[in-house]
C-alpha cells in the first residue's frame, strides 16, 4: 500500500499540468477507483482530486508572484476552465485575491508534495471474525452511482438513496419477500473500464424474480466481518479495516463486492461490514 501510495504521488506530481483525476491516476496503478480513494484518503488525509488542486495551486502562486504570464494563461496551464474559476480557486486556497499576490502585497501558502512514511503500530485491538459463505442471492433494489461521488465526503447521494426507498415502501415491501429480515446493501467493486459502480439495498431470497427487483449473486466465499456499534462508527471501522487489519493479517481485500448487514431492530449494534478477503 505504501509503495502504491507513492507511485500515486509520484504520478500526479509527473502530469500535474495535464488534464488529470482519480480515473487517471488508477488506471496507472491498475486498481479500481473506489481502492485508491479509501486508501489515498485514509492515509494521506486528503482525497486524490484535493492533492491536485492543492499542488496546482500552490505551484500557481509562485507563478503569479513571477508575474510572467497573464491571468488567463496560468488559469489554462492549471486546467480551469475560466479566469474566473481560478480567481475563485486561487482565493479560497491561498485566503487572498489575485491582484494583491501578483504585486507582491500578501503571503501565500505553500503545499509541498507529500512525502510518504508509512509506519504501523500495535498495541490497538479490533474484533472481527472470519466467515467462509456459500454463494447466495439477494432480491434488490440498486442504482448506478458516477465514482466521482467517492471523492466527495459530502456527498449524500447513498444515505439519500436509502431515504427514499424506506419512504416509498419498498424496503418494506423486499422484508416482506425476503428469506430474512436482515436487509443488504452491497457495492460492486469498481471497474476501470467504467464511470460508475452499483450499489443497492436488498434481502437474502431464493425465489423466482420479481419484476419491479434486481436479482444480486454473491459468489465469494470468504470475509472478514466487522461490527459497528453506531453510525458513525463506519468511517473508522473502515480506516481501522486499511490501517490495521489487511496490514497486519494474512489476507488482502478481495476485487469482488463488499456489503453491509443491518440486523432486525432488536439487535446491539447498527450493522456489519462484510469485506471480501483472500
Amino acid at each position: 500500500m505504501e509503495k502504491m501510495i507513492q507511485k500515486a504521488i509520484q504520478f500526479m506530481e509527473d502530469h500535474l499540468l495535464e488534464d488529470i483525476g482519480i480515473e487517471d491516476v488508477a488506471k496507472h496503478l491498475h486498481v479500481s477507483q473506489f481502492h485508491l480513494h479509501r486508501i489515498f484518503k485514509i492515509f494521506c488525509g486528503v482525497s486524490v482530486s484535493e492533492y491536485i488542486r492543492n499542488r496546482r495551486l500552490s505551484l500557481a502562486g509562485l507563478d503569479v508572484v513571477k508575474n510572467k504570464e497573464t491571468l488567463l494563461d496560468l488559469a489554462l496551464k492549471y486546467q480551469y476552465d475560466s479566469q474566473e474559476g481560478f480567481q475563485k480557486a486561487f482565493y479560497r486556497f491561498h485566503g487572498v485575491n489575485l491582484s494583491k499576490a501578483k504585486y507582491g502585497k500578501a503571503k501565500l501558502k505553500a503545499y509541498h508534495p507529500l512525502k510518504i512514511q508509512i509506519k504501523f503500530e500495535g498495541g490497538s485491538s479490533m474484533d472481527y471474525r472470519i466467515v467462509k459463505k456459500e454463494p447466495f442471492t439477494l432480491l434488490c433494489v440498486k442504482k448506478a452511482f458516477l465514482n466521482k461521488i467517492i471523492e466527495d465526503d459530502n456527498n449524500q447521494e447513498i444515505p439519500n438513496f436509502w431515504t427514499k426507498k424506506l419512504d416509498d415502501g419498498t424496503v418494506r415491501k423486499l422484508l416482506e419477500l425476503g428469506d430474512e429480515k436482515e436487509l443488504y446493501g452491497p457495492c460492486n467493486a469498481v471497474s476501470l473500464e467504467s464511470d460508475s459502480f452499483y450499489y443497492g439495498i436488498g434481502v437474502p431470497y431464493s425465489g423466482e424474480k420479481v419484476e419491479e427487483f434486481d436479482l444480486w449473486h454473491i459468489k465469494h466465499p470468504l470475509y472478514a466481518v466487522f461490527t459497528c456499534k453506531e453510525v458513525d462508527d463506519m468511517g473508522p471501522t473502515w480506516k481501522g479495516i486499511m490501517e490495521e487489519f489487511l496490514p497486519n493479517s494474512e489476507y488482502e481485500m478481495a476485487d469482488e463486492a463488499d456489503f453491509e448487514v443491518y440486523p432486525s431492530e432488536d439487535a446491539p449494534y447498527f450493522c456489519e461490514i462484510w469485506v471480501p478477503i483472500q
